[in-house]
């Protein structure tokens, strides 16, 4: 037991431990939401499968990773991670912790980790290494294993994580995949700071609706993906004047999303400041007509004064479409204060 007690686990064991137990955690909720998928878009629309994954499958994850920590390291058992590597969390007298305690310890686990898990940073500076969620609860992590550990055992964990990892994240990004918005060209419909849920499985088959709110790679650098607002589809014909869209010459119906900040209208011979790939088609609010080709798109900011979009960098192909805009599931500001508000709205 003397040991033991001096043995407290450092920083980079626990970092280890915790990868492996994501591992396991992952498996079957990565399982889960392709499952829910599969079966789900047999009966509902893309816009209810982001809503259901949102607030159904996201908390029903996040209360499967609580309950493993509190079951696993109460009570003798450990989890998954921490018995492989030898690690155990105990008490002050160096005791198995109890189910009470050991869900406390997983609720402070899961907040640390919004915040990035920067809690776990305070082991560096504490003499028994613990973390904030140890200091809460009053608990501690022991290494029992740390002269016997090989250098095999450690590059195996990290060989294995990594993969699994990976094959978790390429399946999920086949299914659904998160983005941040860094710009303010959609806004108020999209806002700096905005997190949404972008619907990949319907980006496969998805052929975009002029009003539609799509995602797709940036036409001059497919690195970069880009949010934009379908404006015409292939065979229609684009017109701006005085800043009011024309499609096949009919008024667009733009005015519940559209966002104007420059009180000045551009004369179509306005010389742009910005690289403009039509030749003689005009200027940002005057502009065209413009015939779209088959299988491409015509693609707008909704905040038309401050937006780089179609009109500069030409159209957008279906190849190049990764999905429709679907939900959004987080939000903060400036000051990053959260944007409650703004959690869960549907991008129309």
């Amino acid at each position: 037991m003397n040991q033991v007690v001096k043995n407290y686990s450092g920083f980079w064991i626990r970092v280890l431990s915790t990868s492996i137990d994501s591992v396991v955690i992952s498996i079957p909720t990565t399982l889960g939401l392709i499952l829910l998928s599969i079966i789900t878009r047999q009966f509902v629309s893309s816009e209810l499968f982001l809503q259901i994954t949102l607030f159904i499958f996201l908390p029903t994850s996040i209360l499967v990773g609580i309950l493993y920590f509190a079951w696993f390291n109460a009570e003798g058992r450990q989890s998954f991670g921490k018995r492989y590597l030898g690690l155990n969390v105990v008490d002050k007298d160096f005791k198995s912790i109890s189910l009470r305690t050991s869900f406390r310890r997983s609720i402070f686990i899961f907040v640390d980790s919004i915040f990035l898990s920067i809690g776990h940073l305070f082991s560096f500076f504490s003499k028994r290494n613990q973390t904030v969620h140890d200091i809460i609860t009053k608990t501690y992590v022991v290494d029992s294993e740390r002269k016997n550990r090989s250098v095999g055992k450690y590059f195996l964990i990290l060989i294995t994580t990594f993969t699994i990892n990976y094959l978790n994240t390429f399946l999920l990004e086949n299914y659904i995949e998160a983005y941040t918005i860094p710009t303010g060209s959609m806004a108020n419909t999209v806002q700096v700071g905005d997190f949404i849920f972008v619907d990949q499985v319907a980006g496969d088959k998805y052929i975009p609706k002029p009003g539609d709110v799509v995602v797709f790679k940036y036409p001059v650098d497919n690195h970069y993906s880009y949010i934009k607002r379908c404006i015409a589809t292939g065979g229609q014909t684009i017109e701006i004047r005085n800043k009011k869209v024309f499609i096949d010459g009919q008024p667009f119906p733009d005015e519940d999303f559209t966002k104007f900040v420059d009180k000045k209208t551009m004369p179509k011979t306005a010389k742009l400041s910005y690289a403009h790939i039509f030749q003689n088609m005009g200027s940002r609010d005057n502009f065209g007509p413009l015939t779209v080709p088959e299988n491409h798109y015509f693609m707008m900011g909704d905040n038309r004064d401050n937006s780089l979009d179609s009109r500069y960098w030409g159209f957008v192909s279906q190849e190049e479409i990764e999905g429709k805009a679907g939900i959004i599931y987080f939000s903060w500001d400036y000051d990053y204060s959260i944007r409650w508000e703004r959690i869960g709205i549907l991008l129309k």
